[in-house]
């Protein structure tokens, strides 16, 4: 089903990555520990590295090793980083409604705005196959600062010659409400993802939605 309209009331619809279009926590765990195991740490339950999921890599880590082992970073770092490379896409997977989801946008303009380095964004698209769906890509290395920031929705305003009033973003970590109303984007939390939902109800999202099919309805009825 596309939805009728829809472009007429926004011009763009920004998402995150990781905790609101895949479920990618199995595999950055596993890289994450991994990681660990190699510098001779203990490895984390998947939740606990979950909840460190979104800020990216490099704060990951840093949480994960903890405050006695940040000399181990450089180290780490590379260790995860070419782990994760080959490891990306062994058991990460779309939301369920996901791409039924963006194909119901059709007409619509949709970016995905991550702190996940560019290089496994685009690996991760491509092997889900909705690289197709997206008109701009920005990674965490590829924005001159990183979300929270409004940097990243300053690119797309310019890049698509947009106003403020006709885009949104949809993530499931406060730092993206937080980057959506600094930028004086609209702004829509998803309560299935790794943020927790009190943390994301105290950023006081336009919207909150607790499954992705609920998102063309929503975006139908915005006037």
């Amino acid at each position: 089903m596309k939805t009728a309209g829809i472009s007429q009331l926004l011009e763009l619809i920004v998402f995150d990555l990781d905790g609101t279009l895949i479920d990618s926590k199995w595999d950055i765990a596993d890289s994450v520990n991994y990681t660990l195991e190699t510098m001779g740490l203990k490895p984390l339950p998947v939740e606990t590295v979950a909840s460190f999921i979104g800020k990216g890599v490099k704060n990951l880590l840093m949480q994960s090793l903890g405050a006695k082992a940040h000399a181990k970073f450089d180290s780490a770092l590379k260790v995860f980083r070419r782990h994760y490379g080959e490891h990306c896409l062994d058991r990460t997977r779309l939301y369920p409604g996901a791409e039924e989801m963006l194909e119901s946008l059709d007409g619509l303009k949709k970016a995905i705005v991550t702190n996940k380095p560019g290089v496994f964004t685009e690996t991760i698209l491509k092997g889900l196959g909705i690289s197709g769906y997206f008109d701009m890509v920005l990674g965490g290395d590829e924005v001159p600062r990183k979300k929270p920031s409004p940097e990243p929705i300053y690119i797309l305003l310019k890049k698509f010659r947009a106003v403020p009033t006709k885009l949104l973003i949809t993530g499931d970590s406060p730092m993206d409400i937080q980057m959506g109303k600094a930028a004086g984007i609209r702004t829509c939390a998803v309560g299935y993802g790794y943020g927790a939902k009190e943390d994301l109800e105290a950023e006081k999202p336009d919207f909150f939605i607790s499954h992705l099919k609920e998102l063309t309805g929503l975006l139908a009825a915005i006037r």
